[in-house]
């Protein structure tokens, strides 16, 4: 019986997720992301509607899978050679220059608000806060700009790197943080460990997947490139969860590693077929069934 019930909740996540967008464009509401919707349908059916969807092991797992393949799509949409071209108008700053001062601004800002709620007794900690309010989260993000077709643009990659920025650098300063705070940086070697595994694994990479073996079993029923694609994404996974790193960061290095090397597009629209087709509407729904909102009055 506890079977059926969790076949149920996966078939109506699934039916809304297939639903959702379909609501959205028959109903010509243009303003609200598909994500966003995802969401708030999740609300819904979740804790705080009308409680038709339980987390069940099935369920957490396939919105697990579907938030570290999200984060794997994030970096394998970024486009590294647009860093790398010369600029044809010379008074624009140059996309680093202009990506890393719009992240100094919001992390200014974000210091001057932490101090503000500070001083009015909200908070103790403005360090903290200041991590917390000056985190952007990829996860939505790139998904709406990939939703407005804005991923290819220079707009929409200067947008998608502010974003990585933030997430990932407020990742690492909150850890350098709570390593200041126990006096430990064991933590602090763990993450350079992993940084440096992740560049051998992409040196080896680049040395040996353009040779002929490759290319002759990535086709038919073998598909070697995508065997190849998912095992780097659950090792990099693996990895970063055996050295206590965020597993997200794992998936986000996989998919640069992925973008690194160029693919095809085809062999990249595959890869976007399955991840938002599939796993994470999954992920976005549960985000809202899981979410209790009315406790948020309680208090």
């Amino acid at each position: 019986m506890h079977e059926g019930n969790a076949f149920v909740s996966v078939t109506l996540v699934v039916l809304a997720a297939f639903l959702v967008p379909v609501l959205l464009y028959r109903l010509k509401i243009r303003a609200i992301p598909v994500v966003a919707a995802e969401i708030v349908i999740g609300l819904i059916l979740g804790k705080s509607g009308l409680g038709w969807v339980h987390e069940d092991q099935w369920l957490q797992t396939l919105s697990t899978l579907g938030f570290i393949y999200l984060m794997f799509l994030s970096g394998l949409e970024i486009d590294f050679r647009y860093f790398s071209q010369k600029r044809t108008d010379r008074s624009l700053p140059p996309p680093l220059v202009a990506t890393s001062s719009i992240f100094v601004l919001i992390l200014g800002l974000s210091y001057v608000l932490a101090r503000a709620l500070v001083a009015i007794g909200l908070v103790d900690d403005a360090i903290l806060i200041t991590i917390i309010i000056a985190t952007i989260s990829l996860g939505v993000v790139m998904p709406v700009l990939k939703e407005k077709k804005m991923m290819n643009t220079p707009l929409g990659q200067i947008i998608m790197m502010i974003t990585v920025v933030s997430d990932f650098v407020t990742m690492i300063l909150l850890s350098i943080y709570i390593s200041y705070l126990s006096h430990s940086f064991i933590q602090m070697i763990y993450l350079l460990m992993f940084f440096f595994g992740v560049a051998i694994v992409y040196l080896l990479i680049r040395k040996y997947s353009a040779r002929s073996i490759v290319n002759l079993l990535s086709h038919g029923t073998i598909q070697l490139g995508m065997r190849g694609t998912f095992a780097l994404l659950l090792f990099f996974v693996a990895f970063s969860d055996a050295l206590g790193v965020e597993n997200i960061l794992g998936a986000f290095l996989a998919g640069c590693i992925v973008s690194l090397l160029r693919p095809k597009k085809e062999f990249v629209q595959r890869l976007d077929s399955f991840g938002y087709g599939f796993l994470i509407p999954i992920f976005f729904i549960m985000v809202g069934a899981k979410l209790e909102i009315w406790s948020l009055f309680k208090d």
